[in-house]
């Protein structure tokens, strides 16, 4: 059995983060089959303007063609990351190398959230199975299909690195995620601006809304602002942190809040997909309210960060081993094994 696992959505120079969960996933699933056997034709992620996409995705559609159409090599399953537009290079490849090929495509959040149209329903037909990373996607998929779609839940998986280390608790929040609107920063720096109470934070990752952690955040908090952190990294981090916070206004599934949880965090998230996937409101963290509400009206949000933080210690360590166990489940190896069968029963 041969696979080609194909996506647009690859880390780069430019963007190390971006698709590194596709990367981390195809690299443990090489550990299962020959090199030979199984393949990965991707798209590194970079910043490039309107035409500079339409330049790189044709050269991406064009590569493929003659990487993969017009020589010898022959597989039986393509895994599809990110629906559409890469899906194309499936159907290309079923209607001009092998008929028979089998189809898999694991959507990510956007490639559902964004699109509608009818060429998107019509590429949707044509799939033999179809992975999600949060159940609610499942709603979507049978809206546009049917109850009889073959949909399956299954994200993409953590490392092994991330569990409980016995390191001391340096910090009270942790955010780690990108800088950006859909993210939430937004709503971070506003949540910090309400907190009179001093604050140790560590802030982890990068991007254009950096400059609303200001001077006057700062003043009150003890900010720590981390870019670039390795996986050693964020596991120390995790570690010596009290609770993970989570703003997002959208959010598939939430990598960081499982590795957090994985190693013992619990979280405080905003009511997103990913969030209500992992997450038992009051078992092993807390789900708010709606963004746009939270956003309105911060102090409830800011009620329950002090409430938290004061916690007594039993009801910590309860919170602690509840989100360590619930995230047992989702570290690569136990992703990868499900994934292997799935590719043996297409």
């Amino acid at each position: 059995m041969n696979i080609l696992v194909i996506t647009n959505m690859f880390p780069s120079k430019q963007k190390p983060y971006s698709g590194l969960f596709v990367k981390n996933q195809f690299e443990e699933l090489k550990k299962t089959y020959r090199d030979d056997s199984l393949d990965c034709y991707a798209m590194e992620r970079k910043f490039t303007s309107k035409v500079g996409s339409l330049i790189k995705y044709s050269k991406f559609f064009l590569n493929f063609i003659f990487k993969y159409v017009f020589t010898s090599s022959k597989y039986d399953i393509i895994h599809v990351h990110f629906f559409y537009p890469t899906v194309i290079l499936a159907y290309i490849y079923k209607y001009l190398k092998n008929k028979n090929i089998k189809i898999i495509v694991t959507f990510h959040g956007s490639d559902i959230y964004q699109n509608d149209g009818h060429l998107y329903r019509s590429l949707l037909k044509g799939v033999d199975k179809y992975i999600v990373v949060n159940s609610q996607f499942k709603k979507y998929i049978h809206a546009y299909l049917g109850k009889d779609a073959d949909v399956e839940f299954l994200p993409a998986g953590i490392s092994e690195i991330f569990r409980p280390t016995k390191i001391t608790k340096k910090y009270d929040l942790i955010y780690a995620g990108s800088f950006y609107s859909i993210k939430g920063f937004d709503l971070l720096a506003k949540i910090l601006t309400s907190l009179n109470k001093p604050l140790n934070i560590a802030i982890v990752g990068s991007g254009p809304l950096e400059r609303l952690i200001n001077e006057d955040i700062k003043r009150v908090h003890n900010v720590h602002l981390i870019k670039n952190a390795s996986h050693e990294q964020l596991l120390e981090l995790y570690n010596a942190s009290r609770f993970l916070i989570n703003t997002s206004r959208s959010e598939a599934f939430g990598l960081s809040i499982c590795e957090a949880m994985k190693c013992g965090v619990p979280c405080i998230a905003t009511n997103t997909d990913g969030a209500k996937e992992q997450v038992i409101d009051g078992e092993n963290g807390f789900i708010l309210g709606d963004f746009n509400e939270i956003f309105d009206d911060i102090t409830p949000i800011s009620d329950l960060v002090y409430k938290t933080l004061d916690y007594p210690l039993n009801k910590y360590h309860a919170l602690s081993d509840s989100a360590e166990k619930s995230a047992r489940k989702w570290t690569l190896p136990n992703v990868c094994k499900r994934l292997h069968e799935i590719y043996e029963e297409v």
